[in-house]
């Protein structure tokens, strides 16, 4: 029996409003046996994947449940199919996921779970491709059951909608380390960061690019939601000649120059530039962060990519976090783990940088009423302490040279 069409199966789900966001998830049928078909739709595959998850009984049950209404509909079936195929094999990004089909009904929140879980044998065929244990699989995909149970946290129910940020994880760009997780990426941040050599030997400048519009207190001109949009700045100057280079560089404030330096190139060398491999720095939520496992994570990542992914020579590792606003070294005590954390990166301003993942990830988004908000933690006190002295915590970037950690 031929599989329904594309345009019939819009049109049975009434997605009619959503029909060009799901015509991406729609791969060509041609040569496909069974286009309507999944690895996931086979008896006990959702089973063996609950439990190699350590999903709970009750998520688990859910999923089960979204699945069985899923393949009790031709339309929806191919739909999942289609999206599962689609993510699985895309080899950049793909489009958000659309709005899942109301007739799955209250299972429609664990749309995007199902998704997700059907790529995972793909992911698994290529780690193991690659000789990657199937612990650190495991491991990667522990973030299924986090998001599960963040949604779970904010609505009551049992959902997942984070099936964007697991494309990193379905396409193999990022595993999970211990405490940490670890994205391969090109620079995107806008600088240039110089190391010494010789009589320099052990210092380390960035420069901004060229062109980046800065305020008089070294932010950027977009930081803090654009508040001084149309305010005074500087543009800044990147200048690379044979034997030299000029630019604005960033203090140890973490505040770019209104004035420019140069560095004979006789003794400061280019290590990392917009474009550069590097290993992005994520932190999931779901503990402290500890020290000491954050630095066996650092170890396991400076062997675990030379030896998996040797193509990637990355240059270090980056993270953009409120976790990296240099501020909260100064209002929590020197000794606590964030500090810590923080300590390992040097830090620069970040464009667009504002205070809202602070309090997003403190306060659970922001606070209207500054009087009444709790202060039972040091960081909460602080958080809301230093915005009523007149202050504002800005997220930054970090950056950990690869020679600044040991092989």
């Amino acid at each position: 029996m031929p599989a329904p069409s594309f345009d019939d199966t819009i049109t049975a789900l009434n997605l009619e409003a959503h029909r060009d966001a799901w015509r991406a998830y729609w791969p060509a049928l041609d040569n496909l046996p069974n286009p309507h078909d999944s690895w996931l739709f086979q008896p006990g595959r959702l089973d063996e994947l609950c439990a190699w998850l350590g999903l709970a009984p009750e998520p688990a049950a859910v999923l089960k449940e979204g699945l069985a209404a899923a393949l009790a509909s031709p339309h929806v079936r191919l739909l999942l199919a289609q999206a599962i195929r689609t993510f699985s094999m895309a080899h950049v990004q793909p489009p958000p996921l659309p709005r899942p089909p109301a007739e799955l009904g209250a299972w429609a929140p664990v749309f995007a779970g199902l998704v997700v879980l059907g790529c995972v044998p793909v992911t698994r065929r290529r780690h193991e491709a690659r000789g990657i244990p199937a612990s650190v699989t495991r491991e990667t995909f522990n973030d299924v059951t986090r998001w599960m149970r963040t949604y779970h946290e904010a609505n009551g129910r049992w959902g997942f909608t984070q099936s964007d940020w697991l494309f990193n994880h379905v396409s193999t760009r990022l595993v999970e380390l211990g405490r940490l997780q670890f994205g391969m990426h090109t620079c995107t941040l806008p600088y240039h960061v110089f190391a010494g050599k010789g009589s320099e030997n052990g210092k380390v400048i960035a420069l901004a690019t060229d062109g980046q519009r800065i305020r008089p207190d070294g932010q950027f001109l977009c930081a803090d939601r654009n508040i001084d949009r149309d305010g005074p700045h500087a543009v800044t100057r990147f200048d690379l000649r044979e034997h030299a280079v000029t630019g604005h560089p960033v203090s140890n404030a973490c505040v770019i120059s209104q004035t420019t330096v140069t560095l004979p190139l006789d003794r400061w060398t280019r290590i990392i530039e917009p474009g550069t491999p590097m290993l992005d720095v994520h932190i999931p939520g779901y503990a402290p962060l500890d020290d000491v496992a954050v630095g066996e994570s650092f170890r396991r990542a400076m062997e675990f990519f030379p030896r998996y992914f040797p193509e990637h020579r990355f240059a270090g590792f980056t993270c953009v976090s409120w976790l990296m606003d240099p501020q909260l070294a100064d209002h929590l005590p020197a000794e606590s783990n964030m500090v810590k954390f923080l300590r390992r990166f040097r830090i620069l301003p970040a464009p667009g940088c504002s205070d809202f993942q602070h309090f997003e990830r403190v306060f659970g988004g922001p606070v209207k009423d500054f009087a009444s908000a709790p202060r039972d933690t040091t960081l909460k006190k602080a958080l809301l302490e230093h915005v009523e002295a007149g202050g504002r915590w800005r997220y930054a970037a970090g950056y950990i040279l690869r020679n600044d950690l040991p092989v």
